[in-house]
């Protein structure tokens, strides 16, 4: 059994240069380039979680100007990166271990965890249009 989760990763490196283009210090990595390459050739099973730090960069990327002009297609281009991205890890995880099962697990609903609480409506609604739109397109591959 390998772990290979690293705590604040996102998707991909666009993911992770947008958080750093709006002043995140917190995003120390990606799936694609950082965990992909070191999956077990000869691994049964494959786990992926991801999402939620994404919906995280694109709501703080939003509260930072990001979209101003218009957030609801903002919004939708870093689903389409993501969608995009998603198919691009699912190919290089099938790359290194074809004969693996590959088990996703959905991106929750950030909006209504804890922490968003004291978040505006528009932030709240950003979180939950990117959290639903990342499992649909995850659910599509």
């Amino acid at each position: 059994v390998a772990q290979l989760g690293i705590p604040s990763a996102v998707i991909s490196r666009s993911f992770q240069d947008l958080a750093t283009q709006y002043g995140r210090t917190d995003v120390l990595a990606n799936l694609i380039q950082q965990e992909a390459p070191f999956v077990n050739r000869n691994a049964s099973v494959v786990t992926v979680f991801t999402g939620a730090n994404d919906v995280n960069v694109i709501t703080s990327a939003l509260g930072k100007g990001a979209g101003s002009g218009n957030p609801t297609a903002f919004i939708d281009q870093m689903l389409n990166n993501f969608a995009s991205d998603y198919t691009t890890l699912l190919a290089d995880i099938r790359g290194r271990a074809s004969s693996t099962k590959i088990i996703v697990l959905n991106v929750p609903n950030l909006a209504g965890l804890p922490y968003m609480a004291s978040a505006t409506l528009a932030q709240k609604q950003a979180a939950q249009r990117a959290a639903v739109r990342m499992t649909t397109s995850m659910n599509n591959v």
